[in-house]
């Protein structure tokens, strides 16, 4: 959500975020984090970008959580992310 209000809506520009969590199945939990904003940069693959802020994101999701992010670019930019509630 950070990057979103950094990037997203750049020179005053208006917009909105909004956070959805819903249950998954099987105790899993989907988290999107949407903006309205210009969009990611389609010429960086947001896996290998070096910011702090999709290093920590990545690292909490796959590596602390189990879980998995997917970016969908379309009309700003989407992540949803997943993750079991109930690991062992």
């Amino acid at each position: 959500m950070s990057n979103a209000l950094k990037y997203a809506f750049p020179d005053g520009r208006k917009g909105e975020i909004r956070v959805v969590a819903r249950p998954g199945d099987e105790g899993e939990l989907l988290v999107s984090i949407t903006d309205d904003g210009v969009g990611f940069p389609g010429n960086i693959d947001w896996r290998v970008n070096e910011s702090l802020g999709l290093k920590l994101v990545r690292t909490l999701v796959e590596n602390q959580l189990n879980g998995s992010i997917a970016m969908i670019n379309m009309e700003g930019t989407r992540f949803d992310i997943k993750f079991n509630l109930y690991q062992d």
